[in-house]
């Protein structure tokens, strides 16, 4: 998976985490099951100040330079970042993506049932301490890169409410990326993820990042007519959520591809046992056993022998133990079977 531009990894981030992401499986949500959509964006667009081409010859020296160089890009990116901000017009960039993401991810075969953040009954406290960090460059370490390794940083398991539903994820961060020319590239990372709320166990995650190439600037020309710049970033969205549905489409199919036993059940995320065949005869009716209760065969007696009894194969029984002088102690009793002689006494 392509991560976010490698030079904000390589010397922002200190080191990218390369993990394998979770494989979707077809037990991961139920049929209807309630996911909610929630779209968290950074705190502020981001800067990156390094074309690729400088980002690949500057790690070459981190080996050398270590943290140092590590420091040294933080700061510049965050300076520039904090200074392309104060020219921005005020816009929640979640409120123009999420009803795209509604309206593509309904179209990919997934079970459940997708609801905006606004129909979960969540306060906005709480919704905003999901998405709390100290800046724009904590955000992307907390959220955008998490470790996921490392508990999840927005703990669903503390909302009761949502314990029987899904959680999708979607981390965004618009940001400005140099190119050769010394000009800005507008672009948009997402980070997706689904959560399963009641046990915070990750199902599936993703990364896409889109750019407009064709409508680089200087930074400086962005600073004079920011509307721009932002106008760029929500026309980047509609694609921007589209390939997210697209790779989600097709982990789905993945996941549908690799099949499951027949006739095994999903609810909730949780999958059922799956029916046995016993074979084309139908076995005889077995009575109904107590849990705990040991099972009494009685053989047929046919001419003085007694015939091995005839056990049906039972789908999904409790183990039982059966007493062969129990079975045959009725079968005594009655006269069927003689008794064995008394011993002659001598």
């Amino acid at each position: 998976m392509k991560r976010l531009f490698p030079l904000a990894c390589l010397l922002s981030f200190g080191a990218c985490i390369s993990m394998e992401p979770p494989v979707y499986t077809p037990q991961a949500a139920g049929q209807g099951q309630r996911t909610i959509l929630m779209v968290f964006p950074s705190p502020g667009a981001w800067v990156v100040t390094d074309s690729a081409s400088k980002a690949d010859s500057m790690a070459k020296t981190l080996p050398v330079l270590g943290t140092v160089t590590q420091g040294m890009q933080d700061d510049r990116y965050r300076t520039a970042s904090a200074s392309l901000q104060r020219y921005l017009p005020p816009w929640k960039p979640q409120e123009v993506l999420e009803p795209l993401l509604m309206t593509e991810l309904a179209k990919t075969r997934f079970p459940g049932k997708f609801i905006p953040a606004s129909e979960a009954a969540l306060d906005t406290a709480t919704v905003s301490a999901w998405n709390r960090a100290a800046d724009t460059l904590d955000w992307q370490t907390k959220y955008l890169h998490e470790d996921t390794a490392l508990p999840h940083p927005r703990d669903y398991t503390r909302i009761l409410s949502l314990d029987d539903a899904l959680v999708f994820e979607a981390n965004l961060l618009p940001y400005v990326a140099a190119d050769e020319s010394d000009n800005v590239i507008p672009s948009l990372t997402l980070t997706s993820a689904l959560y399963r709320c009641r046990d915070m166990h990750l199902l599936w995650r993703n990364e896409v990042t889109v750019d407009s190439k064709a409508n680089a600037r200087t930074l400086y020309e962005f600073k004079t007519l920011p509307q721009q710049l932002v106008d760029r970033w929500k026309d980047l969205m509609p694609t921007l959520a589209a390939q997210v549905a697209q790779n989600f489409s097709i982990a789905l199919a993945s996941a549908s591809a690799a099949g499951i036993p027949s006739g095994a059940a999903i609810s909730s995320g949780t999958v059922g046992a799956p029916a046995i065949s016993t074979g084309t005869e139908t076995p005889p009716l077995v009575p109904a056993v107590a849990p705990g209760t040991a099972a009494v065969i009685t053989p047929e007696v046919s001419s003085g022998t007694v015939t091995a009894p005839v056990v049906p194969i039972v789908p999904i029984v409790p183990t039982m133990t059966v007493s062969t002088e129990a079975a045959i102690a009725p079968a005594l009793s009655s006269g069927a079977i003689p008794a064995p002689p008394a011993p002659n006494p001598r």
